[in-house]
């Protein structure tokens, strides 16, 4: 087959030279040419060096193609062919003109949530196939994959209000006149034991899946947006949690930006947005809604996931650490709080990994990064004491592995930096939170048995470990700074507040009232056991044995400093509520305020109906049915000054107000007769309903308030009120009906 070709070719080029060589005049010489293509050197043929195709091979039909130096310089292409290229690039210009100006035009048109860009294009197409693949996840070959609802069983141990809550339930069961054994059927089943299964869907809603394929990794908001953010962060989240250097933060923020944002790493960008994240939920702004400012910072924390995922899988960096404990921070303040146990296990264990729990670090790094070091390995520790309490789990750190020292102003570490007066009362602040969080984690291993459920403590040994326990607390309250004041219930109620947002007085004024809420709630973490011993016992058997009559001696004492701690704490943050302005909060993140102030409302009905179990002659009168709901709807009330339209805040207040009912009811077995109903306790419960069952506060499975209470819950408290109250629920259930009250 190459013969034919060959031969050919070897005809064609010699009849010209035959032909001269006999007749005519002799003909002018052929051109020479610097070099010929490929196809005809093969061949041995004479090329004419024609381009883009010499004659033979496009007689032919052969690819032709020119290699060689000489190919670019020596070849002469006709005016023709350049015309040709100059057309098509001017077309391909237009093109992609008109391409840009649509897109250009389709971004200020389309309404979405998340935040301007801030023009980091280079990763926007990458990142587009990158969610088309996610979204096309659920489908294969053969056709539509329908996943099954998932159930997921969780502990939640003795120091959890979950468990708290079964305690209650099982008192208020006691304490009916028609004892009503708490069961919890349906989707959300929770023992006694704390456990509780959780059924979710196995399937992502579409507006999760729109939401998903929205987001760009690697979009910002504008650069004004995005430094008001960073400075709102740290002089509110990071005065509390100092393990963020300031400046170098944002000389890391600038420098990216100097550089067209070419050389950035992607964990350092998934801690910024987390910091945007925490800027954008716990600062509460009364002009913008809860569900607007928790969607906002939903975006930023689901960029700083996807940006980070693959690292912390990988290995362990300290912006890997720092990161992940931003997002436990914040998962405690979303409907998905639980995972922020699982985010804490990969900081741990990064940290961990990075001997950021040891005084020896790597000898090639700054004073000013040991001490970064130092700040986030006891973030680690105090979210992990944080997380221990909540939920009630053994502690991934044990107080045995915290042995480095406290953390120093950056002054007293960095030669030659100036001194800062906030940064020591940001320091002295951390250091306090340190030191009591370490009280903490020997309450809960000696009170709660590290959480692990096995083991019953006696009553004599749980009033001797508690009274040594308050001995630690003192000591603790003696040595924070003169600069900082915490309120014990023996102090006179002379709250103060301050609205010089970010000054000294402020910070102090801040400080004081979060040291003081973090001291009132271990007090009554710490006095917990005694009160669900006594709930849960009989008055017969208070009196009856050697250990009842102790129970009781020692309970009238810790029913009294819980009732008055629990009162101090909703005192105080209504105090500092009504003092805080738009510029700054004199509280910390909405949800740990929520929590103590949720905690102490629990604490103040278990101390009431604790009460009623000790002998008349052991009574007191602070413990009067109307002065006891008097308290307790002000703190609904300050429960909903917290936050406007906010999801978990309408949970609690929902369950305290069901809560105050369901005790109303045994004051009034109890003869309570001068009971008062405060203003604005409303029946909202589970009711039949021309023959089915209709709620007043909807359920979603989907939701979790993990930390603070179960979904059934609710089924307890509709459970009660439908055996107690019968017509007088339906009644009112109507009535709120016909006023269009739902929640």
């Amino acid at each position: 087959m190459a013969d034919g070709p060959s031969a050919s070719v070897h005809i064609a080029s010699t009849v010209p030279v035959t032909a001269a060589s006999h007749t005519g005049p002799t003909e002018a010489k052929r051109r020479r040419i610097a070099l010929a293509c490929v196809a005809c050197r093969k061949r041995k043929s004479r090329c004419d060096g024609a381009s883009p195709s010499c004659t033979l091979c496009r007689d032919f039909g052969y690819e032709c193609h020119y290699t060689g130096a000489a190919a670019s310089s020596r070849i002469t292409v006709e005016k023709s062919y350049i015309s040709t290229l100059e057309a098509r690039v001017d077309r391909v210009e237009q093109w992609i003109a008109r391409q840009e100006s649509q897109a250009q035009r389709q971004q200020r048109s389309k309404q979405i949530s998340s935040p301007q860009s801030n023009g980091l294009s280079p990763f926007d197409e990458d990142e587009g196939v990158r969610n088309k693949a996610g979204e096309e996840g659920f489908v294969d070959a053969m056709g539509v994959i329908t996943f099954a609802s998932e159930e997921e069983t969780a502990y939640f141990g003795p120091s959890s209000n979950v468990a708290f809550l079964r305690y209650i339930a099982r008192g208020i069961a006691n304490k009916s006149s028609q004892p009503w054994s708490p069961s919890f059927p349906g989707r959300n089943r929770a023992s006694d034991h704390g456990f509780a299964s959780i059924c979710r869907s196995g399937l992502p809603s579409p507006s999760d899946r729109r939401m998903a394929s929205h987001i760009n990794l690697f979009e910002l908001p504008a650069p004004e947006d995005t430094r008001r953010l960073i400075n709102a962060f740290f002089v509110d989240t990071a005065t509390l949690f100092p393990y963020l250097h300031r400046e170098t933060f944002l000389n890391a923020y600038t420098a990216v930006g100097d550089n067209n944002w070419t050389k950035v790493r992607r964990t350092w960008l998934g801690l910024l947005n987390m910091v945007l994240a925490l800027a954008t939920s716990a600062v509460v702004d009364s002009r913008v809604s809860a569900p607007n400012r928790m969607a906002a910072s939903d975006i930023f924390y689901r960029r700083a996931v996807d940006l980070c995922r693959e690292r912390m899988m990988r290995g362990a960096t300290l912006e890997i650490v720092q990161c992940s404990l931003l997002m436990g921070q914040y998962l405690q303040g979303t409907h998905d709080s639980v995972q922020a146990w699982v985010v804490h296990g990969i900081a741990v264990k990064a940290a961990y990994a990075l001997g950021l729990h040891c005084n020896h670090a790597p000898d090639d790094i700054s004073p000013l990064e040991r001490e970064v070091r130092k700040r986030t390995w006891f973030g680690c520790v105090v979210l992990d004491r944080t997380l221990s309490m909540t939920f009630g789990r053994p502690p991934s750190i044990p107080e045995s592995f915290v042995r480095i020292e406290a953390p120093k102003p950056y002054h007293l570490v960095v030669p030659g930096l100036e001194e800062d007066p906030n940064e020591f009362l940001t320091v002295g602040f951390f250091n306090a939170t340190i030191n009591l969080y370490r009280i903490m984690s020997q309450v809960i291993d000696s009170l709660y048995s590290q959480n692990i459920g096995c083991d019953t403590i006696e009553t004599n040994d749980t009033i001797l470990r508690l009274f040594q326990l308050e001995q630690e607390l003192s000591k603790w309250k003696q040595s924070v700074i003169p600069e900082l004041t915490v309120l014990s219930v023996d102090d006179p109620m002379n709250l103060t507040s301050a609205n010089a947002f970010g000054s000294s007085t402020f910070l102090k004024t801040r400080f004081s009232n979060i040291l003081t809420l973090r001291y009132l709630n271990l007090r009554l973490l710490l006095h917990r056991p005694i009160l669900n011993k006594i709930l849960n016992q009989d008055a017969s058997d208070l009196t009856a044995a050697h250990e009842g009559l102790l129970l009781q001696q020692v309970g009238q004492n810790s029913l009294q400093t819980c009732m008055k701690s629990a009162h101090l704490i909703i005192a105080t943050v209504k105090e500092a509520v009504s003092g805080s302005s738009a510029e700054g909060s004199l509280l910390g993140a909405w949800w740990f305020t929520l929590y103590y102030i949720f905690n102490a409302s629990l604490v103040i009905i278990v101390s009431f109906l604790g009460h009623l179990n000790l002998g008349a002659e052991m009574r007191s009168s602070y413990f009067t049915a109307d002065s006891v709901f008097a308290t307790l709807q002000q703190a609904i009330s300050t429960m909903k000054a917290l936050d406007n339209d906010n999801h978990t805040i309408d949970r609690c207040c929902y369950y305290l107000e069901q809560l105050v009912l369901v005790c109303a009811n045994i004051c009034d077995y109890h003869g309570y007769s001068s009971l008062t109903m405060p203003a604005g306790i409303a029946i909202q419960h589970d009711v039949q309903v021309n023959g089915g069952a209709t709620s007043l506060m909807p359920h979603n499975q989907d939701l979790d308030f993990g930390q603070f209470l179960l979904e059934s819950d609710f089924d307890f408290v509709a459970g009660h009120l439908n055996t107690r109250l019968g017509e007088e629920v339906t009644s009112g259930a109507d009535m709120l009906q016909n006023e269009g009250r739902s929640l």
